[in-house]
């Protein structure tokens, strides 16, 4: 027995297909609206301002200094630089007393 398709089957398929490619679609369309992760330029720390961590062997600032000061050491970087290096872990605050 051969089963033929009817008139049902094939309007069923069809709007699978439409809603198919709308979603397809939609998704492309998200996909290419998402930014390019940002990329941060580090700027270059001469060798000399670092020195030797005795807990964990690994060569660090051992400076303490305002934010203003540590942004103008760093090749005057911006503000949002500055703290996107906190975020990621290259760079630490210390908060001393209330401010």
């Amino acid at each position: 027995m051969i089963r033929t398709e009817s008139a049902a089957d094939r309007l069923a398929q069809a709007q699978r297909d439409v809603i198919y490619e709308a979603v397809q679609a939609a998704v492309e369309r998200e996909c290419a609206k998402t930014a390019p992760a940002r990329v941060i330029e580090r700027p270059v720390v001469p060798d000399e301002q670092f020195d030797l961590c005795p807990w964990c062997n690994k060569r660090h600032m051992r400076h303490l200094m305002p934010v203003k000061e540590a942004r103008h050491q760093l090749g005057g970087i911006s503000p949002t630089t500055f703290y996107a290096l906190v975020k990621e872990g290259e760079l630490s605050l210390v908060k001393i007393g209330r401010r």
